[in-house]
């Protein structure tokens, strides 16, 4: 081993050393290893410890446990000094100094293993983030790309993380880019049983990215090969257009076959025409120029194309090109066989057909002309669109082509496939038709032609004046291009075509939003009426022809199917919701499930809960101000309020028809694709038949009403000219129409629709004095056009009478069917004052996090019966009221007329006690004192609570003299005060009085919510505790002290209900408890465990106690997603300095810093500060400095204050060692704040071992010198030394003089010597009152060496081991 030793002492110093700022170079072999600067631990772990294999220098990791036995000490000790100095070589000098420290090698390695391997959840939230975020890029090589993801797997492997290779192989895929989509539903349909295997993918992937390459460059190739020879038609023939005079012909073409061609110009053999050089000679006389019908030559090729001027009809000129028309011989015979298909052409500009029967869209205007090779002209008389279906079913429609009825064969332009992204490729003697990965067609070549083979169907449309794309939109009640074009593509409509479809100017008026970011609805339902989407919309700025002002909406949300109701107002909602409920359940035969609605008045009100309940629908309400809650009712109204808009300014109707709209809008929407429910049709997926569309027509066009012959003379006209307003609804049959002459609503079959032509809108509104809703019987009847008779889509089909007529007006009248006069509108009744309908949104600041108290409790009566845990809930309710009743609390009476009753609520808490780990339910009935009035409801409500001071003090008390310490609780302690003033209130909501809903509560004695409660439940205990001889402290007025009969005393603090006893005596304790058990209906916690968010752990062998707030601390951290952040050793590094020049300026920031929690989160850090922890006093009243305007590095502050929180929850603040005498500690920085100039002032006081009080403040005045600040700072303390003195006192702690100590010998001069006027004659008189207390002897002012000053911590930011010598003279353990 000695050897072995030695050998790798050689190596090490045989080896060089070479380093960089990123690189060491260690060994002979020169192994270039990355320095470790803080990231990738798991990769550099791996390699360094390859590099310690081949240095032998592993055994030291393992600590002495791996020696040798037959190593000496020495040697271990060498080799364990070698090993840490390789892996300290290969460190960054930002990681170096961080082990800098360590002994060995073991303790080197595992400091660099739990500093930056420790296994969090947030490191593994972290990488695997990362990991799905992964993206290969096209230009990337697989190589690296592999490289890239394994790395970040083995991170994940190092944090433990239960993966296996399966998954491995399928996150893999997900990380190619989408040209490798082909390849992985191959890889995937191939995989054995289905599963992926890691290693074969991989493989697969790098033999695949070799296979792209290669066949890249054989395309590129052959593309450029094919360029050269020509295609379409033979381009090498005749004179090469790349020889010079001396140059070869190469390989010539078959002589015997060109004897047999015959030029079509000067009809010689042995030639063609462009090899003419009789032609050739007649062009160069004339000169080439292009525009004037003269030759050009198209760069590349020996084709002649004619370039003629074009007098086009259309708005702007067409440019047609073609190729000359000649072939051989042998290529003609092909081509006549060939003549029904498609050619891919080159040089063609546009495509072009003689075939009128193929086109799917048609349009007919001269285009002008072409001209042949052979100098004959065609005329283009149309454009349109084709489709063409290939083999194996797949159809594509070709868009603006050209009809030129004199061509023999169809051309399709490669130039124009190319310009809307497809991909021509020539090679091999085939071709391939491709856009992206996918291929859309492919062909073999035929002689020198190229056909596209396909199965071409005949068309024939007619030809209309006005495209069909827009009286469509207009039918579908102005439906978005995408909902349209998936109907055409469904076969729903004809075909339509988009190319020519403009902005739509009535959608513009009606639909145009801002640009928004919508997240998409992931949870939905499976099975109609699981659960349904309701909203009210509204009010309208204009009733409707029957009065409404508000419409209700009800979606299904598995098939997003609507129904629409108009009302008049929102009380309507219950009796709307049974009707409708009572038609679907019975057209479906199920039961509703679920209802989801906000919080509105009209879904809460007593007889729709009780309804609800009574057929076993579960209700579901949205949080307050949170309508994203039920988007899916919210963007519904808001998609109907949209098409209404576009729809009335489209018709040229007054806003009076805005329910007619609605109903005929929600009619269309039932027919139009979902986009969440991957493009089907609502009415579809409720029915499952496929919807018709042909009896829908435009909202708002002329229609012709056929009067029935009963209802007319002999020479009256047989049609009334009316206006389209929707279709029948609740089974009606027909069109609802209205009649501008009778100012009726007709409902008919019978009808001739003009769709070109819409309602003219008079220059005066539109006067409508009644409307009478008249029904004419739908009849069959074979009509041309529009005027089709409409079949209800929502009914099954059913024969209709034969005869229409018109009848008495309809008795069952909807709502809106009956109109009032618009104009004429008397003037409304004076209502009763209510209060606004407007949405109040609050800061977006407080919607981001809930109450720290909110452990999931319900927040409501509805949500805690719905519970699973309702059963408690009750039980506690119940008891809550029993102790109400007992109390005699209230009398039900009639509610005064002058009077109002204030409304309550039940408000529901977990109570967590040591002795069980399982919660106690507690309910709570609260009146909502926010309504009430000064002067009239309440006058005085202030009332005190117990100070924290007085509280650790008197625990301190106890644990020094080792006194009985216990709690008790007050069961509904404000219940117990007497109501001076006449308040009414609701009853408890679930709790009516059977036959007396109608009476309300008349209140003798407080309670839970009143503004003056808290004040009458004190002034009731204070009576109480003096009837019992207890003295109340004038310093605390929740302190009561007595004196026992043994001299011994009992002392009592009181914190709204919680209470604790402390005293030496137990029977005079339990004599105690008892009446105060008689008087309030109290319960005894015995030990005190628990008070006030703080756990209190007793030690009475070391009379000691122990306050910490592990639970609260726990539970912030949770709550601001920090427990699993890296722990700091201090709340706020010496380097962080903040100042209002962080504070937001642009916009981005302010909205950044409106989502960010700041307020709430100094808040919750305050209440530690204030309870238990003076740690970290400074660093808290540096960021609440700030709440009004935080900016990111503020934020930032207090995540550093969380940080150090997380690594020290467990701290505890230790009352009880040491001696009565009060010890107070001041200090001062100077001009610490970086924009007032002030300086900081804090003290801190201790009794019995342990911090009692403490304060870290800015000064209110700015402090010329760090004498003056000093000053200051002694003078706050001075005032809180002589408090705790005289509350001491009260307790019967016996007290010397407060002793208060300062690191100033200037400071405490200026106090002990007056003498010094021109010095402190600015200096505000308050603070001269530390001089009277040292003169009087009230305290003692010392100095203190700067290291000892507890209070150095409450000033400044201190490093590490400074702030714990800080935290260890508070008593901090």
């Amino acid at each position: 081993m000695e050897s072995e030793a030695s050998d790798v002492s050689s190596s090490f110093y045989d080896g060089y050393i070479s380093s960089n700022k990123n690189y060491s170079f260690l060994g002979k072999d020169h192994v270039e290893i990355r320095k470790f600067d803080g990231s990738n631990f798991a990769l550099w772990k791996n390699q360094m410890r390859d590099v310690l294999v081949q240095r032998r220098q592993t055994r030291p990791l393992g600590g002495k446990t791996k020696k040798p036995d037959d190593m000496d000490d020495d040697d271990w000790e060498e080799l364990d000094a070698l090993t840490m100095s390789t892996i300290r070589l290969h460190l960054a000098d930002s990681v170096y100094f961080t082990v800098l420290d360590s002994k060995n090698s073991e303790e080197l390695w595992k400091k660099l293993c739990t500093t930056y391997e420790k296994e969090t959840a947030a490191n593994k939230v972290y990488l695997m983030r990362k990991l799905y975020d992964l993206r290969m890029k096209d230009t990337d090589s697989v190589a690296s790309h592999l490289n890239q993801f394994d790395a970040l797997w083995s991170q994940l492997q190092a944090q433990k993380m239960t993966m296996d290779d399966e998954l491995k192989a399928v996150l893999l895929l997900c990380t190619l880019p989408t040209s490798w989509d082909t390849f992985c539903i191959a890889i995937s349909n191939s995989a054995p049983k289905g599963k992926l295997v890691y290693t074969d993918i991989s493989g697969a992937l790098l033999s695949e990215e070799i296979r792209r390459k290669s066949m890249v460059s054989s395309q590129v190739g052959d593309a450029y090969n094919v360029r050269d020879s020509g295609y379409g038609k033979n381009q090498q023939r005749g004179r090469s257009q790349t020889r010079n005079n001396h140059g070869s012909h190469g390989k010539s073409r078959s002589k015997s076959r060109k004897r047999l061609v015959e030029c079509h110009y000067c009809h010689k053999k042995g030639h063609i025409k462009k090899d003419c050089y009789a032609l050739k000679n007649k062009e160069k006389e004339k000169g080439k120029t292009y525009g004037d019908g003269h030759v050009k030559q198209l760069p590349g090729s020996s084709s002649s194309v004619r370039i003629e001027e074009i007098n086009a009809t259309c708005d702007d000129d067409v440019d047609i090109l073609v190729l000359d028309d000649e072939t051989s011989y042998a290529e003609a015979n092909i081509a006549h066989a060939l003549v029904h298909t498609w050619l891919l052409d080159s040089g063609a500009s546009f495509h072009v057909t003689p075939h009128r029967e193929w086109f799917t869209r048609y349009e007919a205007k001269p285009l002008g002309t072409v001209r042949l090779g052979d100098s004959h002209q065609c005329d283009v008389i149309g454009i349109g669109d084709v489709m063409i279906q290939f083999s194996d079913g797949s159809q594509f429609t070709v868009q603006n082509v050209r009809h030129v009825p004199e061509l023999t064969r169809s051309l399709m332009s490669v130039g124009q496939l190319d310009d809307i992204g497809f991909k021509v490729i020539f090679a091999s003697q085939s071709f391939r038709i491709t856009k992206g990965n996918m291929v859309i067609a492919k062909g073999n070549k035929v002689g020198s032609l190229y056909p596209l083979v396909v199965h071409q169907k005949e068309h024939l449309l007619t030809v209309t004046g006005q495209p069909m794309t827009c009286i469509w939109h207009g039918r579908l009640g102005h439906m978005s291009r995408t909902g349209m074009e998936t109907l055409s593509r469904s076969g729903y409509l004809p075909a339509l075509s988009f190319s020519d479809f403009s902005v739509c100017e009535h959608c513009q008026y009606g639909k145009q939003t801002k640009s928004v970011h919508r997240n998409s609805n992931s949870d939905s339902s499976t099975q109609p009426l699981d659960l349904v989407h309701t909203d009210v919309c509204g009010p309208m700025p204009t009733r409707s022809l029957g009065g409404a002002v508000y419409f209700v909406t009800f979606i299904d949300d598995a098939t997003r199917k609507v129904w629409v109701y108009p009302i008049k107002e929102k009380g309507d909602v219950y009796s709307i919701f049974k009707k409708w409920l009572a038609s679907v359940e019975t057209e479906k035969g199920i039961k509703l499930k679920a209802l989801r609605s906000d919080n509105g008045g009209e879904y809460t009100s007593h007889e729709f809960r009780v309804f609800c309940e009574s057929r076993g629908i579960r209700r579901e309400f949205t949080a307050p101000y949170t309508p994203v809650q039920n988007g899916v009712a919210e963007r519904m109204n808001r998609t109907i309020q949209d098409r209404v808009v576009s729809m009335l300014h489209h018709a040229n109707l007054p806003q009076g028809f805005w329910a007619e709209a609605v109903r005929t809008a929600v009619h269309v929407i039932n027919l139009s694709p979902n986009t969440t429910k991957g493009l089907k049709v609502a009415q579809e997926l409720w029915t499952g038949k496929s919807p018709n569309y042909d009896h829908l027509r435009v909202f708002g066009c002329e229609a012709y009403v056929h009067v029935p012959k009963q209802l007319r003379q002999k020479l009256d006209f047989k049609s009334r000219k009316c206006i389209f307003l929707g279709y029948g609804t609740d089974g009606q049959f027909g069109y609802r129409l209205w009649d501008p002459e009778t100012r009726t609503i007709v409902r008919s079959s019978d009808v001739v629709f003009n769709e070109k032509v819409m309602h003219k809108q008079p220059n005066k509104e539109v006067e409508v004095r009644r409307v009478v809703f008249q029904d004419v019987t739908p009849s069959i009847s074979v009509q041309k056009d529009d005027s089709t008779p409409m079949p209800n889509s929502s009914m099954p089909d059913s024969s209709m009478p034969t005869s229409s007529s018109y009848v008495h007006p309809y008795e069952d009248v909807q709502d809106d069917d009956v109109c009032i006069e618009p104009e004429n509108i008397p003037t409304p009744v004076e209502q009763p004052v209510r209060r606004s309908t407007r949405f109040t949104k609050p800061p977006a600041r407080f919607t981001d996090y809930v109450m720290l108290t909110d452990a999931g409790e319900p927040s409501c009566y509805k949500e805690a019966i719905l519970a699973s845990d309702h059963a408690k809930w009750e039980h506690a309710m119940r008891n809550e009221l029993d102790s109400i009743h007992k109390n005699g609390t209230w009398d039900l009476v009639p509610l005064p007329k002058d009077r109002k009753a204030l409304p309550c609520k039940w408000v529901y808490k977990y109570k967590y006690t040591a002795d069980s780990a399982s919660p106690k339910y507690k309910a709570r009935l609260v009146a909502k004192g926010f309504k009430q009035e000064h002067g009239v409801d309440f006058d005085e409500i202030f009332s005190p609570v117990v100070k924290m001071t007085t509280l650790r003090m008197l625990l301190a008390l106890a644990a020094n003299q080792d006194l009985e310490l216990v709690q008790m609780d007050v069961k509904t302690a404000f219940l117990h005060g007497d109501l001076d003033e006449e308040i009414y209130m609701e009853q408890p909501e679930g709790y009516e009085v059977s036959g007396k809903e109608h009476l309300v509560c008349k209140l003798k004695k407080s309670l839970y919510g009143l503004k003056q409660s808290p004040r009458l439940w004190y002034q009731k205990f204070d009576a109480f505790m003096k009837t019992q001889g207890y003295a109340r402290s004038n310093e605390d007025a929740c302190l009561y002290t007595k004196t026992c009969s043994d001299g011994s005393s009992i002392m009592l603090i009181l914190y709204v209900d919680d209470m604790l006893i402390v005293g030496k005596n137990k029977d005079e304790l339990s004599l105690f408890k008892k009446n105060l058990s008689q008087t309030f209906d109290m319960k005894d916690l015995g030990d005190a465990r628990h008070i006030l968010g703080m756990r209190i752990t007793r030690d009475r062998s070391k009379r000691c106690i122990y306050l910490s707030q592990v639970e609260y601390i726990s539970k912030v951290l949770k709550r601001f997603n920090m427990e699993n952040a890296k722990p700091l050793s201090t709340p706020l590094p010496t380097y962080v300095k903040l100042s209002t020049c962080d504070c937001p300026t642009s916009d981005k920031d302010k909205e950044f810093m409106s989502k960010v929690p700041y307020q709430s989160a100094v808040g919750s850090l305050m209440y530690a500060m204030v309870a238990t922890r003076p740690d970290i006093a400074f660093a808290v009243g540096a960021v609440s400095r700030f709440m009004s305007n935080p900016g990111k590095k503020h934020w930032d502050a207090v995540k550093l204050i969380l940080r150090y929180l997380s690594g020290t929850k467990d701290k505890c603040l230790c009352l009880g060692r040491g001696d009565a005498s009060i010890i107070g500690y001041t200090d001062s920085d100077y001009a610490g704040c970086a924009d007032s100039r002030k300086s900081t002032s804090g003290y801190i006081f201790l009794i019995m071992g342990g911090a009692i009080a403490w304060r870290s403040r800015l000064q209110e005045c700015v402090a010329l010198s760090t004498t003056e600040a000093e000053y200051v700072a002694a003078s706050e303390a001075c005032k809180e030394a002589v408090w705790l003195s005289r509350l001491a006192s009260d307790m019967g702690i016996p007290q010397h003089v407060p002793k208060l100590l300062c690191d100033s010998q200037s400071g405490i001069g200026l106090a002990k010597n007056p003498v010094y006027h021109a010095k402190t004659k600015h200096i505000g008189v308050r603070y001269h009152f530390i001089r009277e207390c040292v003169s009087n002897g009230y305290i003692s002012l010392e100095k203190v060496v700067s290291r000892e000053n507890a209070a150095d911590a409450l000033t400044k930011a201190l490093p590490h081991d400074a702030l714990e010598h800080c935290c260890h003279l508070m008593g901090i353990t």
